[in-house]
């Protein structure tokens, strides 16, 4: 399972200790004015330092993106990409949402920025060595992953590249199944 159950949300919130939520994807294609990346990850989440200080400090129109990637997309501060996600729609088929967002922020991708458990659990990624290597039932086409992504993948993992707002990443790739991925004890 890569969502959680609402009822496992709801215990841990219930459990008396303060917890981070986090809502991480897989981001099939990030686009500029310039460029395209095939397949990064994306994480909505709140919490304190790093990450979750970038994300709410991010609005509900906008995207923080990892320095590496605002490099390859040719995109600073105040200019726009389009983010396209595979989400389950009705009987579950396989379904593309798309959404503009205004980029916010650039982080540098390194220490306290970095956090490859925050990659949604999906089988088939999770413990894979290379890009080549995953067999997580999405369809991929290999031939888009270039040796700037293996390499990347070989050293950063699936750490989020991309930060929205929580309530950004529920409205965008929400589904049945729920939308959280993790819940943090900081």
């Amino acid at each position: 399972r890569v969502l959680l159950e609402p009822s496992v949300v709801e215990a841990a919130e219930r459990g008396g200790r303060d917890v981070d939520l986090v809502s991480s994807w897989f981001v099939d294609e990030v686009r500029s004015d310039a460029e395209s990346v095939p397949y990064v990850f994306a994480a909505g989440l709140t919490g304190q330092g790093g990450l979750g200080e970038l994300a709410a400090n991010v609005s509900s129109s906008g995207v923080a993106v990892a320095d590496t990637l605002a490099a390859r997309l040719d995109v600073s501060v105040g200019d726009m990409v389009t983010l396209k996600v595979p989400v389950l729609g009705q009987r579950q088929h396989l379904v593309y949402r798309e959404k503009h967002l205004e980029v916010e922020a650039i982080f540098p991708l390194q220490a306290g920025y970095i956090d490859a458990t925050l990659m949604p659990p999906i089988p088939g990624m999770v413990g894979a060595e290379s890009c080549q290597e995953w067999d997580a039932g999405l369809p991929i086409n290999f031939a888009r992953v270039g040796p700037v992504d293996e390499a990347h993948w070989e050293q950063f993992g699936g750490s989020p590249q991309l930060i929205l707002s929580l309530s950004t990443a529920q409205e965008f790739w929400a589904n049945q199944y729920g939308f959280l991925s993790a819940v943090l004890y900081p």
